[in-house]
């Protein structure tokens, strides 16, 4: 028999026995579908142990490197320490350095480095208000390797109870609970030259930044394209920041696209970003693609690139929902 521990529990697979059919036979609820490593409902993580040829099968780079795999089609030779997905997720107390406009309606929070993550990741985070009762997600913009703080882009809403408590009365110094890291939108080593399309609408550029600054430090070679896009020319920030990148990597393009432009701009392309995509990048086979920003946004542009070539195990995807 094998063994697999998960928390406190050592729990003894049958002979041919998946880990899912284990966990099922011992009581321990698991989402799952097809039961044949499509449906991919069944993912748990590895935080010890060899997983067998196959358990990884149809993954993501990103989710193997995290240690996910199809517990459907796991059966272990040796025992295994598993976890369910999100349970490697810390929740920490973490200082606040810093906050700063850096757009026009954006806010930029510096906390400090209390946990290990990839730039593109989120966290979770509480406010710190009497009883915590906000919890928000927001990506990270910070690479880990070059900054010593995790750095958030927090969009500043009218009547949103999070960002402006956030704008009007968290301070430097004040302590708040974050969980994380989560998420598995963020570069991976191995093809340095295979090119990476990286778009994104708001906020959405605050995962990409780190995400696109990660490959670069980690030597990229490849042609970048970053795409933004926003309804009106204020949308944009970091743009002195990203000239910087572009001046300085030769392989890098950044485009700024709105409908509605000023006369001035002219840096920017006067389209929607769907239109702009399917005519400067008609055929993304072979590419990498990064995609961030609202869900409904993700979800279109998504179905976009891929009917257009790219291979959907090369679309990487950060979806923003709306609180409630």
């Amino acid at each position: 028999m094998i063994d697999i521990k998960l928390d406190d529990n050592i729990l003894p697979l049958q002979d041919g026995e998946s880990v899912l059919e284990g966990l099922l036979r011992h009581g321990i609820e698991v989402s799952h579908g097809c039961r044949a490593g499509a449906c991919q409902a069944c993912l748990l993580q590895a935080l010890a142990g060899e997983l067998p040829r196959g358990a990884q099968a149809g993954l993501k780079s990103t989710q193997k490197s995290l240690g996910l795999f199809l517990s459907c089609q796991c059966k272990p030779t040796g025992p295994l320490e598993i976890c369910f997905s999100d349970q490697g997720a810390k929740k920490v107390s973490a200082r606040v350095i810093d906050k700063a406009l850096i757009g026009n309606n954006i806010l930029r929070v510096r906390l400090e480095k209390v946990l290990d993550f990839r730039a593109g990741q989120y966290l979770n985070i509480w406010n710190g208000e009497a009883g915590n009762t906000l919890i928000r997600s927001y990506s990270i913009a910070s690479v880990p390797q070059l900054e010593d703080f995790i750095e958030l882009h927090i969009k500043i809403i009218a009547n949103g109870r999070f960002s402006r408590w956030a704008a009007d009365a968290m301070e430097s110094g004040d302590q708040l609970m974050i969980q994380g890291p989560l998420g598995d939108c963020f570069y991976t080593p191995g093809d340095p030259q295979q090119p990476l399309l990286f778009m994104g609408i708001g906020t959405g550029l605050a995962p990409l930044y780190g995400i696109l600054r990660d490959a670069l430090q980690q030597g990229h070679e490849g042609d970048i394209s970053l795409v933004l896009g926003a309804r009106a020319e204020e949308g944009f920030y970091l743009r002195e920041a990203l000239a910087r990148l572009q001046r300085d990597y030769s392989q890098l393009k950044v485009h700024f696209v709105c409908q509605s432009p000023s006369a001035f701009a002219g840096d920017v392309d006067s389209t929607d970003i769907y239109s702009f995509v399917k005519q400067q990048f008609p055929n993304t086979k072979g590419m990498k693609v990064y995609l961030c920003g609202a869900d409904s946004f993700v979800r279109k542009m998504k179905k976009q690139v891929f009917m257009s070539g790219a291979a959907m195990n090369d679309i990487h995807a950060d979806a923003f929902f709306p609180c409630g």
